[in-house]
């Protein structure tokens, strides 16, 4: 069994550190993978130091396309893994003979052309959601739902050492990209109601993004410069996990399964998120986490004071369980189950 995955994504995100557990875990597992990305990105730095099989990809599309016709009449690989809608744009001139399976990994809606020109020619579609499996399927036949993991043992930290650049009585941390999507304006006009009546309290942002100057400019606008530390991306943030007291995921669309909940599950914290039907798919409000109204800055503000004032307190057992139900075992496993079924129907096995 030979499987090519290809990522082109220039960030190091959640997506494309799914990508590399999966070629990591299928390459433990003895099956022939190899990961094909971007020449420019994080992934491919990355992967390239620490995993065999790794292939760059220039971000041209033109010597894109010329390059991978080289890699497959190489490699000859069995199955084709799209991980990442740019990907796509390369599936057309892709031998037919080859099987394609591609992975979705957020709920936006797919436009009518990428449908017919791009996602219609996959003969498998993952979500990592039943949301996005519900969508993936008013147009395709073979989805299937395989959540993406966290890997547990990340978290489990000898020698923390405290990264926050300033010390408060009370931390909430925030780690994702500076995008609209998640919902940091509605956590800081939350935060600022917090401030008010915690005082001794602070909020660490961890991550980048086109909004990086907006949101410095909201935080000085609404008067809360000294409790708001941005720290930039981190590669690594499970010290930023461990000097916690909560983690808030506040994303008002687009989230597919995510990666910041099950850290923050796996840190044991307690982690309040946006009532999105996939984060309701992780967290059962008031058992594993605590839910609150998407958008809704008073929802949020009133749901942060009760945890830091412990009128809600978690059993941090039940937290560490439901972080173990998305064991990267367990998904490259219902990844090679998928494989099989494919080379099985073609009679390639």
């Amino acid at each position: 069994m030979k499987i090519l995955h290809i990522d082109t994504g220039k960030e190091w995100r959640g997506g494309q550190r799914q990508v590399f557990i999966l070629h990591k875990n299928l390459l433990k597992n003895n099956i022939d993978s190899f990961l094909v990305c971007n020449e420019n990105g994080i992934l491919y730095s990355k992967a390239k130091d620490e995993l065999q099989n790794v292939i760059s990809l220039p971000g041209n599309i033109f010597q894109g396309i010329f390059n991978l016709k080289k890699i497959l009449r190489k490699i000859n690989p069995d199955i084709l893994h799209f991980h990442d809608g740019k990907s796509l744009n390369f599936i057309e001139f892709m031998p037919a003979s080859m099987k394609k399976i591609e992975t979705r990994r957020v709920s936006y809606p797919i436009s009518f052309f990428s449908r017919k020109v791009k996602y219609s020619l996959c003969d498998y579609h993952v979500a990592v959601s039943e949301e996005i499996a519900e969508y993936l399927r008013q147009f395709f036949k073979n989805v299937f739902v395989i959540n993406s993991c966290i890997e547990i043992d990340r978290f489990v930290l000898k020698k923390p050492k405290n990264p926050f650049k300033k010390r408060f009585n009370k931390n909430i941390l925030f780690v994702g990209s500076f995008s609209k999507q998640k919902g940091i304006e509605v956590l800081l006009e939350a935060f600022k109601s917090v401030v008010e009546q915690i005082g001794d309290v602070g909020l660490h942002l961890v991550g980048g993004g086109s909004l990086e100057k907006d949101l410095w400019k909201m935080v000085d606008d609404l008067g809360i410069v000294d409790n708001v530390l941005f720290y930039g991306f981190q590669k690594e943030v499970e010290q930023f996990y461990f000097f916690a007291d909560l983690v808030v995921v506040p994303s008002v669309d687009g989230e597919g399964s995510s990666g910041v909940i099950k850290e923050a599950l796996a840190s044991g914290k307690t982690v309040i998120a946006s009532n999105l039907d996939a984060n309701k798919e992780i967290i059962k409000d008031n058992y594993n986490g605590i839910l609150f109204e998407n958008k809704n800055k008073s929802d949020l503000s009133n749901k942060i004071k009760l945890v830091l004032n412990h009128k809600i307190v978690l059993d941090k057992n039940k937290i560490l369980e439901t972080a173990k139900q998305f064991s990267c075992e367990k998904m490259t496993y219902k990844y090679i189950k998928i494989y099989d079924e494919i080379l099985n129907k073609d009679g390639r096995l």
